[in-house]
């Protein structure tokens, strides 16, 4: 199974895994993996809905976009306490409840969903994932690279010793929450192959 998960130093091209038919397309991987890189060839195509899970829980959605519309349904629903977990449980239990509502609002509308975020990782049921799923997989070392690049950019007058320390933290968190995603990658390759070798037989 290493040839699956996601490397500390090796990277990898992206895993795409058919666990339903349903029009749905999770995209997920590490921060600084690329993941909203990825979905903006989706962004601007009509017959899409691209759901950012960072946007939804931030409350960073552009008013009457969809990610919008799905943020304020979840906080009539649930509260913002939905989107304020208070441990990795309760994570688990908050996201996978997130993420069942959204497909419940979504998939009876005629477009494809697609879900962009590491978030997926928090699912408390494989079973729970449907449509496709893309896992982008560049190494851990290749995606704190990224993300301390785009710290940079973003604050062009960091000290080298901020820039060492937010390195060092970034790496720790996705060393972190790295096996978590390693996990859901194996069981869905898993599901993946028993869905196939069903439709084979």
């Amino acid at each position: 199974m290493n040839d699956l998960v996601i490397d500390m130093h090796i990277d990898k091209e992206p895993l795409r895994l058919r666990l339903t038919d349903d029009r749905v397309i999770n995209v997920t991987g590490e921060g600084g993996s690329g993941k909203t890189y990825y979905c903006r060839q989706f962004r601007d195509n009509p017959d899409y809905f691209v759901i950012d899970y960072d946007v939804i829980i931030l409350g960073e959605c552009k008013e009457g976009s969809i990610e919008y519309k799905v943020r304020e349904t979840l906080i009539q629903k649930y509260g913002v306490e939905i989107f304020k977990p208070i441990s990795r449980e309760d994570m688990m239990v908050k996201f996978s409840i997130i993420y069942e509502e959204i497909l419940e609002m979504l998939l009876p509308l005629d477009k494809i969903i697609v879900l962009d975020g590491t978030q997926l990782r928090f699912i408390d049921d494989i079973d729970k994932i449907v449509g496709e799923l893309i896992v982008l997989r560049p190494s851990i070392d290749t995606c704190v690279e990224r993300s301390v690049k785009r710290k940079i950019e973003n604050n062009p007058s960091m000290m080298e010793d901020e820039i060492k320390k937010y390195e060092m933290k970034r790496r720790r968190v996705l060393c972190d929450l790295n096996p978590l995603l390693n996990e859901l990658i194996i069981k869905a390759f898993k599901k993946a192959e028993e869905v196939k070798g069903r439709n084979l037989s």
